[in-house]
């Protein structure tokens, strides 16, 4: 008999995934208690439980009498992102707004894949309060796409589908990511975005890998608007 997970572990692994896929960025505001026992319907004692091994994890820290903010996990990075916007006061809302199937060889190269196969496109932009600012493409090899006719709001969060579609857990995937300001921001960018004329826009690549097949499983280009931008280095046992 297969020995059932327990729950805090189950809404520990689903909250994981969430910090890293809806580009969470060091220092924003993360769920109350409260809010995750009703998300859940579950005692504060299983929330609880679910937090601690976040923060032991080193995704969350923990601020009695201000809240629960996301850190960075130890174990997999150095650098780190933070908001400079007050995000406490704000909502962050993810509109996907197409999935394209595509073989352009270019990002065929990128994904690893032969010149008689695909990929699908899917376009994302995340808002925050109202405002627009990451416009995010992500490229994934045909065969981890179930189903690309569903409603677009399937593919929210990428990391979901891949967890429930799959059982891959893309939080514990190789990658490679790289970062750099484009100046000025290209015109359909600045548009999507909303950035005034002859502003910098961030610019991020990103590859990620199947730790055990060496598969790619999603290479990724992101737009971020430059105010929701800023670096932290800080050695991991600082």
């Amino acid at each position: 008999m297969v020995k059932k997970e327990p729950k805090y572990r189950m809404i520990q692994k689903e909250l994981q995934e969430e910090i890293i896929s809806d580009n969470y960025i060091c220092g924003d505001r993360f769920y109350s208690e409260a809010e995750l026992c009703t998300r859940y319907q579950v005692s504060s004692i299983t929330v609880i439980r679910a937090l601690k091994e976040l923060e032991k994890a080193g995704y969350i820290t923990r601020k009695q009498g201000v809240g629960t903010f996301v850190s960075q996990p130890r174990k997999e990075k150095i650098v780190k992102f933070s908001n400079i916007e007050d995000s406490s006061t704000k909502q962050d809302v993810i509109n996907v707004l197409s999935i394209e199937k595509g073989n352009d060889p270019y990002y065929l190269n990128k994904l690893n894949l032969h010149k008689s196969e695909y990929y699908y496109k899917i376009t994302r932009i995340k808002y925050n309060d109202s405002t627009p600012y990451i416009y995010h493409q992500a490229y994934i090899p045909h065969d981890y796409i179930l189903d690309s006719h569903v409603p677009l709001e399937k593919f929210n969060s990428i990391y979901r589908r891949f967890r429930h579609d799959f059982n891959i857990y893309l939080s514990e995937a190789l990658f490679r990511e790289t970062t750099e300001v484009i100046f000025p921001a290209p015109e359909t960018i600045a548009s999507q975005l909303e950035l005034p004329d002859k502003e910098p826009v961030i610019y991020q690549l990103k590859t990620m890998k199947h730790p055990k097949n060496g598969r790619i499983l999603e290479y990724s280009e992101t737009y971020k608007h430059w105010h929701f931008f800023k670096t932290e280095i800080t050695h991991q046992n600082f």
